[in-house]
């Protein structure tokens, strides 16, 4: 089950209390009827990240990964005893076993250090990509005795308590979980203790302790807060000038966009997966036949593939109608500012963190390090004069 939706050192941005920011709110500051509280979060890139690891580690990727570390382990005993005993007995090695072992000690490593930062990094891509086609984190939440529920600009997610929900509690954030529908996620900073209170009396009646996870008493802030639209601040960018783009993507350049993000992320873990593929083929190699191990080298990388790329055109065509298509994209000379027409939701780059910007006959092509950005060209008036303005700020494009 997925969870998923330049390093920046301002990932988070200069935070603003809630009644700096009243235009941001749809509540009057009571709770809806029958709630039991209510009021406003949002998620930065860095809680999005954390937030991923916590799922990961509770019935994702890097829950068994103890475990498989003392697999991998104890594989590599057994291979090294094999090899000694060879060894001892006849005074030779088994390229066969040294290969097994570099496999197994290869593989037990990359489970206990790899999958952590595989995470992360798809959490971090999945977060920006978002934030570029325009979706937001920000909704108000409320909690009832028998349910929580999450109002944004676009969509409501009720969880009931009763449909297998888990609640997981950590000192920086409450998680609630379900096999059904997207997480709720409360981030300490975006709740006080007296909403914290009404959560955990919500959670005693209508989650059974069986579906509670206490890695640790959440501390809510004292004064909840926010963060703003952006993450830099608003007088440093100047929207006036520059080139203002107006972008509305069809299906299939969105099935297309979705596409090469996937395969942007597939070809930057290709050298990974290539290696442990590699030491397969090898090992298979020395066993059996050359023509074995290769075909094992290229089953392994085939395999790796279409489990991570193909599958995107299919969920891009499915949630192509419930999907923020509109943004507006505007080129100034500190960076390039993507927003959404349709919500609150902006994202900002700075030329220092786009790592490849591309011109193509049908599109224009700005990668980050974690995002792909976009434009089609039929949405760009005067296609000479974006060419002249990012050769300006990017002269390796």
């Amino acid at each position: 089950m997925d969870y998923m939706e330049n390093n920046n050192e301002d990932v988070h941005g200069q935070e603003v209390c809630l009644k700096d920011a009243p235009t941001r709110l749809c509540t009057d500051g009571l709770s809806p009827l029958g709630s039991m509280a209510s009021f406003p979060v949002d998620i930065s890139r860095d809680e999005f990240v954390r937030f991923n690891m916590i799922v990961s580690a509770t019935t994702g990727l890097l829950r068994l990964r103890k475990g498989q570390m003392i697999l991998h382990i104890g594989i590599s005993a057994i291979v090294l005893f094999m090899l000694l005993s060879d060894f001892i007995a006849y005074r030779s090695i088994n390229p066969s076993l040294v290969l097994m072992l570099i496999f197994a000690a290869a593989a037990g490593i990359a489970a206990f250090y790899g999958a952590p930062s595989y995470v992360k990094r798809a959490a971090q891509r999945a977060y920006e990509q978002s934030r570029l086609t325009g979706h937001t984190y920000y909704g108000i939440i409320s909690v009832y005795p028998d349910r929580i529920q999450k109002q944004s600009q676009k969509t409501t997610v009720t969880l009931s308590f009763s449909d297998n929900v888990l609640y997981i509690e950590t000192r920086d954030m409450i998680i609630f979980l379900s096999p059904k529908q997207p997480a709720i996620v409360i981030p300490a900073r975006c709740i006080d203790k007296v909403n914290t209170q009404e959560v955990r009396r919500a959670v005693f009646i209508g989650i059974p302790p069986v579906r509670q996870r206490i890695e640790d008493r959440i501390i809510p802030a004292e004064k909840p807060c926010i963060l703003p639209k952006t993450d830099s601040p608003a007088n440093e960018w100047d929207t006036d000038s520059g080139i203002h783009i107006n972008v509305n993507y069809n299906k299939d350049e969105f099935i297309k966009t979705a596409w090469d993000t996937a395969l942007n992320a597939f070809m930057k873990m290709l050298p990974a997966y290539s290696v442990f593929a590699l030491i397969a083929g090898l090992t298979i190699g020395f066993l059996y036949s050359f023509g074995a191990g290769l075909v094992v080298y290229l089953v392994i990388n085939t395999i790796v593939f279409l489990l991570q790329v193909p599958g995107t055109r299919t969920k891009a065509k499915l949630i192509y109608d419930n999907a923020n298509t509109d943004i507006s994209v505007c080129f100034t000379e500190q960076g390039i500012i993507v927003k959404s027409r349709t919500n609150v939701s902006e994202i900002r780059l700075k030329w220092s963190e786009i790592t490849r910007a591309v011109a193509a006959n049908d599109s224009f092509k700005f990668y980050s390090r974690y995002a792909i950005l976009s434009i089609p060209t039929r949405c760009v008036a005067d296609k000479d004069a974006l060419r002249s303005f990012v050769d300006s700020h990017y002269p390796a494009s």
